[in-house]
């Protein structure tokens, strides 16, 4: 039976779970005897604890932007280790997240820029492949091998998070500046990506990141300078970890490399002497790279259809569009063997006729294509337009149940006493 990968979306908005089996035994070379679900949970305990001190304890807001929220598309992120059902089965893993947008931009989304901590996280499942050493085609395989198809969503709203990040920027500048003249013009900018500014550099600031620093340097016993050959493909576990924090203390890095940005101050003197240790593991050079096997997407307009990436030739002044349903594989095979299509590269003179031919993922399939194949093409391509209604906008009056179809190939039938079109 062939999975059903259609993303659970609604208004913009996706839903993904993931579902995978955590390595059972203990981890190699770590100092103390530690399982993979004991070290999994101490991750989750510090990432966890991490976020509580920069959003509920702090009295002023971090001046360091968060791993997650700084991308403004996460609505919703959860993992959580969920029990063995049997002394013979091993302990899961799940991520339950919200995105904006489609399945396939924020696979990129956590590919790369999240990709260190995804890789912190999800190594401690069977099989998973380090995001820095994988191509995106077999990183986006693991996730649907272990994606827990959704099947009913429910959302509040259809907001993205990029607009509840700007109502509240709004609601703080009508709080302040609301009776100011130029009021409008700030309001208006606010629609704008905001530029991510650098924190300040002080004492108070390295403070909070030292302190955030030092909870995740305290995982080093757990993370030996070792390959862990429990994996698919061993990797160094210790490289997993400083990956991760070179990229979530990025600013606090710059200042462990040159000490001297923050000036001489005793309270930053203190602090250099409190985490001497942290701050010169944060200071190493970032893991190797040369390992790193994702290849930059080679673009081609030749495989493009035609009139999408290039216009038609000039002479081209009239198009019809005929659609097509495959009922005999073989037969439709030969015919699109036998017929001549055009790229629309050239022109082919004054009453010539441009055929060219698009084909859909459940036309791939009638036509035989593998199976196997067919579930490497994009996510979107996939689910196909009306299915992805709620993320191109198509919603309320141009949503799909209202479009005006070829009657030829829907025809009408009358249910529940209005006409409808059915496929």
């Amino acid at each position: 039976m062939e999975l059903d990968y259609r993303s659970t979306q609604l208004q913009g908005v996706t839903d993904l779970t993931v579902v995978a089996r955590i390595k059972q035994g203990a981890v190699p070379g770590a100092l103390n005897t530690f399982t993979y679900v004991d070290r999994l949970r101490r991750v989750l305990k510090v990432l966890n604890s991490i976020r509580q001190a920069g959003r509920e304890a702090a009295l002023d807001a971090s001046p360091f932007p968060d791993s997650v929220a700084r991308f403004r598309t996460v609505h919703f992120f959860r993992f959580a280790i969920l029990p063995a059902t049997d002394p013979a089965a091993a302990p899961q893993l799940l991520l339950n997240v919200t995105v904006d947008g489609g399945w396939e931009p924020y696979m990129r989304f956590i590919w790369k820029p999240m990709g260190s901590m995804l890789d912190l996280i999800f190594c401690h499942c069977d099989d998973y492949p380090l995001a820095r050493l994988t191509s995106f085609a077999d990183y986006i395989a693991w996730v649907r091998d272990h994606e827990v198809v959704g099947r009913f969503f429910f959302a509040d709203s259809g907001a993205t998070a990029a607009d509840s990040h700007y109502h509240k920027r709004l609601t703080d500048l009508v709080l302040e500046q609301g009776n100011q003249s130029d009021f409008d013009a700030q309001a208006s900018r606010l629609a704008e990506a905001p530029r991510e500014a650098n924190p300040e550099r002080s004492a108070h600031a390295a403070d909070i990141g030292l302190r955030a620093l030092h909870a995740v340097a305290g995982l080093r016993e757990l993370f030996p300078e070792r390959d862990d050959r429990a994996s698919a493909v061993p990797f160094n576990q210790e490289h997993v970890l400083r990956r991760f924090a070179q990229d979530l203390f990025a600013d606090v890095r710059r200042w462990c490399i040159n000490p001297g940005q923050l000036g001489d101050e005793p309270a930053w003197r203190v602090l250099r002497q409190m985490f001497e240790a942290d701050m010169a593991w944060l200071a190493l050079a970032p893991p190797p790279a040369e390992h790193d096997q994702r290849h930059a997407p080679r673009f081609s307009f030749e495989a493009v259809q035609a009139g999408i990436a290039r216009p038609f030739p000039a002479d081209v002044t009239h198009g019809a569009l005929v659609l097509l349903r495959v009922t005999d594989a073989a037969l439709a095979r030969r015919w699109l063997a036998n017929e001549k299509f055009s790229d629309g590269t050239q022109a082919l003179g004054v009453g010539a006729v441009y055929q060219t031919i698009a084909v859909t993922y459940d036309g791939m399939q009638r036509l035989g294509a593998p199976r196997a194949w067919c579930k490497t093409l994009p996510r979107e391509f996939i689910d196909g337009m009306e299915a992805r209604a709620g993320v191109l906008g198509d919603v309320h009056a141009n949503h799909p149940d209202h479009w005006r179809r070829p009657p030829r190939n829907w025809p009408l039938t009358m249910q529940g006493g209005a006409e409808q079109r059915g496929a």
